[in-house]
C-alpha cells in the first residue's frame, strides 16, 4: 500500500502473531466473548503492540521508518498464556515465555524511535469493552477461563504497522519489517 504523501497515518510497531496460532486464539477464546458487549480483535488483527506512536504526518513517517529499520535484535520465543484484563476495559491474553525479552525489544524500539514508554506488558489484545456491566464482564472472563492453549512461536521479525479506521474496522498494513539478528539461542 502506497503511504507516501497522505497527511496523516495511525503508526505502532508490533510482533505479528502466526496465523494457525491466530486461528487457534479465534477458535478457542475469541468465539466465547459475547459481541453484543464487546468490540472482540479479528483474527487477522492479532498481534502483539510493541509501542503506539498514534498520528504522525507523512514527513514524521519517513523519519520514524529510517529509524525503525535501524533497530537490531535476536530472535527469541513466545509462549502464549493465560488470559486476563486491565480493568474492566480490555480482555488480553498473556505470555508465560517471552514476555521479558519482548519487553526489551520494546525499550530497544522506544531508544530507536526516540518515544518513551513505560507500561509496556507483552498481551494480545482480544476484545474491548463497549457497554458490559461489571456481571457481563466477569461472565465473559468465566467463558474464557481455562481457553488459553500454550502455543510458541519464534519472534525473528517486528514491524511498523499503520492502522486504517474504515466502516468496518481497523485494517492493519506492514509498513516496515525488521528482522532479527541471530536465531534463538539453543535452538
Amino acid at each position: 500500500m502506497d503511504w507516501v504523501g497522505e497527511k496523516a497515518m495511525r503508526l505502532f510497531a508490533a510482533i505479528q502473531i502466526p496465523e494457525e496460532i491466530k486461528s487457534e486464539i479465534s477458535a478457542r477464546i475469541l468465539q466465547k466473548i459475547p459481541g453484543e458487549k464487546f468490540s472482540k480483535t479479528k483474527k487477522e488483527n492479532l498481534h502483539v503492540t510493541m509501542l503506539f506512536l498514534g498520528e504522525k504526518s507523512d514527513e514524521e513517517a519517513t523519519h520514524i521508518r529510517k529509524k525503525f529499520d535501524a533497530i537490531r535484535f535476536d530472535a527469541f520465543g513466545m509462549r502464549t498464556g493465560k488470559t486476563g484484563a486491565f480493568g474492566k476495559r480490555v480482555i488480553w491474553l498473556g505470555f508465560s515465555k517471552g514476555g521479558e525479552e519482548a519487553s526489551m525489544l520494546a525499550e530497544k524500539i522506544c531508544a530507536a524511535l526516540e518515544e518513551k514508554s513505560d507500561r509496556f506488558a507483552a498481551h494480545i489484545t482480544l476484545a474491548r469493552n463497549r457497554s458490559a456491566g461489571q456481571k457481563e464482564f466477569l461472565e465473559a472472563m468465566d467463558a474464557i477461563s481455562g481457553e488459553s492453549p500454550e502455543m510458541e512461536f519464534e519472534v525473528k521479525s517486528v514491524f511498523l504497522m499503520r492502522s486504517v479506521l474504515t466502516q468496518n474496522g481497523s485494517r492493519y498494513f506492514a509498513l516496515s519489517e525488521r528482522t532479527c539478528s541471530s536465531k534463538v539461542s539453543g535452538s
